[in-house]
């Protein structure tokens, strides 16, 4: 079900009703929030948005905005009552149905969520929309209007990869993996650069296909998931195809390994899953995501976790420390700044601007953070490692 569900997010900008009402300045915030969310910078979007409902009370661009941030934050009662809320007061306002559809689904509300997508389609045919009745359609058992759903969607934009995507899933669900095989090529054609379905291509090829090309996606899939340990299965099984017992023994052990090295982190997932509120899951889930490079799969959970606990100084620096790994300056600095308006001898977050700073390569500002900090807590054992890269 999660695979199907994360197709179905759709990220549609807020389009006032009546835009007439609005000021330059609430437009320009409007596209702020979008450029905000499309980055992940959630906080930033709601900053804007809450800017937004104060200049226009009871904004339904700003309720709709904050359904969106509460979807990306897994708040998904929160999520559902947004777009509710909207649609109560205009009910073809763009984007709402199928958004609170998707809120629907993540729920396994599958049946309550159908109406709302076929309710966007009406106000304008959407491949979105098309898709998302298809996943409906798979999770009611239902694979014939899957497949129908699908294919209409790709049929109104044929460049739509997600609908190839389902459409591989789905005929591989009934064991015409030659045509599954087709559909996965198609997407690949569309986006080859994108990991989501590398795996799922490369299993297509091991059953259908070509084993040694299975075998070039998976090791590329492993070199940017090397925590993948399905993806190093599957090569085990490319080798294998290819007469290479050898290789495949040594992937096959290895996929073993990960897998119980996994398991921990695969819990927590479960966990918060079951409990999205659920402070401390959501930070051991963000810390053991870092703790295994993968970033962007950190954020959400930090971002859910500041909004459960957003007076949490270690944890406002930690996430500006996670957006400075990630490439989003602006962003890092600014939750350093949050951080420090609160408490300006805040130890780690003077830490983690000097090291930002450092690797900046502006050593004056790097260099001033850390005697700020050194003078606070003079024998914090980073203080002379970030000295010693200093040169000083």
């Amino acid at each position: 079900m999660l695979a199907i569900c994360a197709l179905l997010v759709v990220q549609l900008g807020c389009s006032s009703n009546d835009a007439s009402v609005l000021d330059e300045q609430e437009r320009e915030w409007i596209i702020e929030a979008n450029s905000a969310l499309r980055q992940g910078a959630l906080l930033q979007a709601l900053s804007l948005a809450d800017s937004l409902e104060a200049a226009v009370p009871q904004s339904l661009d700003a309720q709709f905005l904050r359904g969106r941030i509460a979807y990306e934050l897994g708040n998904l009662d929160e999520a559902e009552e947004m777009f509710s809320s909207v649609l109560e007061q205009v009910s073809s306002y763009p984007g709402a149905h199928i958004n609170l559809g998707n809120a629907l689904f993540a729920q396994r509300r599958f049946r309550e969520a159908l109406p709302h997508f076929t309710a966007e389609n009406a106000l304008r045919e959407d491949p979105r929309a098309w898709h998302a009745m298809s996943g409906v359609y798979f999770e009611l058992g239902n694979i014939d209007s899957a497949m129908v759903a699908a294919k209409q969607s790709t049929r109104v934009d044929p460049s739509y990869r997600p609908a190839f995507v389902s459409l591989a899933s789905y005929s591989s669900q009934i064991g015409a993996f030659e045509e599954a095989l087709v559909f996965a090529r198609m997407a690949f054609d569309l986006d080859s650069t994108s990991t989501d379905m590398l795996l799922q291509l490369a299993r297509l090829e091991n059953q259908a296909g070509d084993p040694g090309q299975a075998a070039r996606l998976l090791t590329r899939l492993i070199s940017i998931e090397p925590w993948n340990y399905s993806a190093v299965f599957e090569l085990g099984r490319s080798y294998q195809a290819n007469k290479r017992e050898d290789l495949s023994a040594t992937a096959f052990e290895h996929a073993d390994r990960l897998r119980q090295q996994m398991q921990p982190v695969e819990l927590l997932e479960r966990r918060v899953e079951a409990a999205p509120t659920d402070f401390e899951g959501r930070v051991e889930l963000a810390d053991a995501y870092r703790g295994q490079g993968r970033l962007t799969a950190a954020l959400p959970n930090y971002l859910a976790a500041v909004r459960l606990r957003p007076n949490n100084l270690d944890l406002l620096s930690n996430l500006g420390t996670l957006y400075a790994q990630l490439g989003n300056g602006e962003e890092a600095l600014a939750r350093y700044r949050q951080v420090l308006s609160s408490n300006p001898d805040h130890v780690l977050t003077l830490l983690n601007v000097a090291v930002y700073f450092l690797e900046e390569g502006d050593t004056v500002r790097s260099t001033a953070f850390l005697d700020r900090a050194a003078r606070l807590e003079p024998d914090h054992p980073f203080i002379r490692r970030i000295r010693a890269a200093l040169g000083a």
